[in-house]
């Protein structure tokens, strides 16, 4: 009856997951997670360097965490979440392309000059600065092209997977709605505020672990191959710098520099 068939659609997803987990033991075993190589002992570019930057990674890698964390470092910095973009808030409805494109270059574009009240004064533009989190592909040559820095968080797998778990368990339980809208409207004697609900996770569609829907599924799916495909994208771009992170403590580092102790420089 339909208790059998619950519990058949559940010992489906189990047997995914336990075939899923072994297989990322596997890949990790003959060492084609990525090479690790890189985490380098050369000093990088400080932060202050870049005014438009790319935070990707695959899932759970924290890109809009760490596109918060610029944003606050830098003044003037916007900070653009693309999923926030994709997603239409209530039943996870994505964006038309065009829709999605449009609403992308709006949210990058250059800002307007400050008013002033002296017209025969000019007026510097403020600085055009943004930070954006997320890999759809659809928009990297908009992003991309525009962009200074390629911020790629690429921490270790298993770091990468108790993320995700831990944050799809948190997401389920607690119902955590994601990129609700909140519109505005105002009339000559009222305004009104509408929020329509936003997305919201659940167990059903993170167990569908032989679906896109489910993300786990997706981080199998994406994680070995961004780590070959970052590399090659940010080729084809020339003038992008590219800074790859594989431990949250040199992120730490990059964003909170350490200043000198000495009082004078020293000759060279």
């Amino acid at each position: 009856g339909k208790a059998r068939m619950e519990w058949t659609w559940v010992g489906v997803a189990v047997a995914c997951g336990v075939a899923i987990v072994v297989y990322g033991v596997l890949r990790v075993a003959v060492g084609k997670s990525g090479s690790r190589s890189g985490e380098g002992t050369a000093p990088l570019r400080p932060l202050s360097d870049f005014d438009r930057i790319v935070v990707v990674g695959t899932t759970c890698s924290g890109k809009s965490t760490t596109a918060t964390r610029i944003g606050s470092k830098v003044a003037g910095m916007k900070v653009v979440e693309l999923d926030a973009i994709y997603w239409a808030p209530g039943n996870w409805q994505p964006a038309t392309p065009e829709d999605f494109e449009r609403n992308t270059r709006e949210a990058i574009a250059p800002p307007a000059a400050l008013p002033s009240s002296d017209s025969s004064t000019p007026q510097p533009l403020p600085p055009h600065r943004w930070v954006a989190a997320g890999n759809y592909r659809q928009v990297r040559g908009m992003l991309w092209g525009g962009a200074q820095l390629v911020l790629w968080l690429d921490p270790g797998f298993w770091t990468n997977f108790r993320r995700l778990l831990s944050r799809t368990a948190h997401r389920c339980w607690t119902k955590e709605p994601l990129w609700p809208a909140v519109t505005v409207t105002t009339t000559d004697s009222t305004t009104t505020t509408t929020t329509t609900p936003g997305n919201v996770e659940d167990w059903k569609t993170a167990l569908k672990l032989w679906s896109d829907e489910s993300l786990i599924h997706w981080f199998f799916k994406t994680y070995w191959r961004h780590k070959e495909q970052i590399p090659e994208s940010v080729a084809q771009y020339p003038h992008l710098h590219l800074i790859r992170i594989t431990d949250p403590r040199q992120l730490d580092l990059w964003l909170n520099p350490v200043q000198p102790t000495c009082s004078a420089p020293t000759a060279e």
